[in-house]
């Protein structure tokens, strides 16, 4: 039952998708692979069949400002750190590899008490709190955006870019004007304000043939559908899909001129596989601020036009006119050179690899370990 490789996961996209990219790769090295994931009773989370063997732990977010609250996540943490341990100890692989996410703590700590090579990757510009502990106990952490080494320890941080999926570009047909998803998770105040002003851009094109795919998330989907199906009644050519969750996301973001997303760090890699036009939106509320400051740097290397939901709806209005208007697809393909990185999940693997080849199971290296979580 062992498996050389244990790859955690996450609850959302931005999480999965990387470690299955990641899972893929060793798979066509003939590895054998582990995925670890919470225990979650979550309608909005993807629905996703795993080609791997599945192992759950009962770990929980770090939430809450009370006493009780934070009784309760310390409890789940403890709780989820042995389960950790029993899973590491059924199956024994030497690596571990994870991209953040509450569920990477108790994992990392398990292996790293149990001797265990720990990777961490890491999409966004500024790192969460798991992946600022788990950063401690790495032997090497895999970087999205060059300038996230400021906020971890610099001699392990390496540029390769974040880990996609696999897909050959070919004949790319664009005959998706605007495709919008709000993460895996949904996003409700998104959802409902690119509605809101879906006739308004309709009326300004002076063209009803217009093409919109929008993933809503579960709670949202009904309500949106809605709004879509009313304007359909009105405008003929207007053409539209709406779905709670998009499995195959690859499928759209091939036919896509316009693509209109939260600021994650999994959603913008992979965008720039397909050199689309971004208008990114962050979340208001995200961690240490990371989708904004993902937002930023992808502005400021002009790969991104960037929309704040206080802003007035117009100005999204004029961004998705602009862009639709003026197709910039190849200008877009040079820009990315400088930022994006090809084949991250080849590197990465073969680095991984290479220094599997050099891992030393001994005292020494333990100690070392315990040297680099103190320093």
């Amino acid at each position: 039952m062992k498996s050389e490789f244990l790859i955690c996961l996450g609850t959302t996209g931005g999480h999965i998708f990387p470690g299955l990219a990641i899972a893929n790769e060793l798979q066509k090295k003939d590895r054998k692979i582990l995925l670890v994931n919470a225990k979650v009773n979550n309608k909005n989370m993807p629905n996703i069949n795993f080609d791997h063997q599945l192992e759950l732990i009962d770990a929980k977010p770090f939430i809450g400002s009370s006493k009780s609250k934070k009784f309760k996540s310390i409890f789940y943490l403890i709780k989820s750190f042995f389960e950790s341990l029993k899973i590491i100890k059924k199956y024994n692989p030497n690596i571990l590899i994870g991209s953040g996410g509450f569920v990477w703590v108790p994992i990392s700590l398990a292996g790293w008490i149990m001797r265990k090579k720990v990777y961490t990757l890491e999409g966004n510009l500024i790192p969460g709190l798991a992946n600022k502990i788990a950063s401690k106990i790495s032997t090497k952490i895999y970087t999205n955006f060059e300038g996230s080494k400021n906020y971890l320890p610099k001699n392990k941080c390496i540029n390769y870019g974040y880990p996609v999926r696999e897909k050959i570009l070919k004949n790319l047909k664009r005959d998706i004007d605007i495709l919008l998803v709000g993460g895996s998770q949904g996003a409700e105040n998104l959802n409902l304000k690119f509605a809101t002003q879906l006739e308004n851009l309709i009326v300004k094109l002076k063209n009803n043939n217009v093409k919109i795919v929008h993933q809503t998330g579960i709670n949202d989907y009904k309500k949106i559908l809605s709004f879509y199906t009313k304007l359909k009644k009105k405008y003929n050519n207007f053409n539209f899909v709406v779905e709670p969750f998009i499995n195959d996301l690859y499928e759209y973001l091939g036919r896509t001129k316009i693509l209109i997303s939260r600021g994650g760090a999994s959603t913008i890699s992979e965008s720039l596989l397909f050199n689309l036009n971004l208008i990114l939106v962050p979340l208001k509320n995200s961690a240490n601020n990371h989708q904004y400051l993902n937002c930023v740097e992808m502005r400021n290397t002009e790969l991104a036009e960037v929309w704040l939901e206080n802003e007035e709806l117009h100005k999204l209005t004029d961004k998705i006119i602009f862009n639709l208007k003026n197709d910039s697809y190849d200008e877009i393909a040079i820009k990315k050179e400088k930022f994006f990185k090809r084949n991250s999940t080849k590197n990465i693997v073969n680095d991984i690899l290479n220094n599997e080849k050099n891992y030393k199971n001994s005292f020494y290296w333990h100690w070392w370990y315990w040297n680099e979580f103190l320093s």
